[in-house]
């Protein structure tokens, strides 16, 4: 889990250095207001929303996902789920593939609006 969250994290510093703790907050949005052509990025991204998840040992239940909190206080109870790291390397190889369209795809321009689109549609809605 440690090697998945760590690949992770310097790969969204590389793509996104001046908010790789907020990269999260770009694919948090309704996917219906994202293009077709862009949504496979956007979904292979959604992992990124839980992996800066706050945690610490003993306080609340342990993140399910690949959180770097869980790896940053310790990976206690780890015995207890053994598909953990197959998971993690799941979440992992899915944002990898989401930051490479990112860049092949300019997914930041693309989100912006949607989310524009997304807020639009929320006022018109009320």
């Amino acid at each position: 889990m440690a090697l998945a969250v760590n690949v992770v994290e310097s790969a969204i510093n590389q793509v996104m250095p001046s908010r790789s703790h907020d990269a999260w907050k770009l694919v948090d949005f309704p996917l219906e207001h994202a293009p077709f052509l862009y949504l496979r990025g956007f979904v292979a991204l959604l992992p990124m929303t839980t992996l800066y998840e706050s945690w610490k040992p003993g306080f609340g239940t342990r993140p399910q996902n690949l959180s770097r909190h869980v790896v940053a206080h310790g990976l206690t109870g780890l015995d207890e789920r053994p598909e953990e790291p197959i998971i993690a390397l799941m979440y992992a190889a899915s944002i990898l593939r989401g930051l490479q369209d990112w860049i092949e795809l300019d997914l930041d321009g693309v989100a912006a609006q949607a989310r524009r689109d997304a807020k639009a549609a929320s006022r018109n809605a009320k």
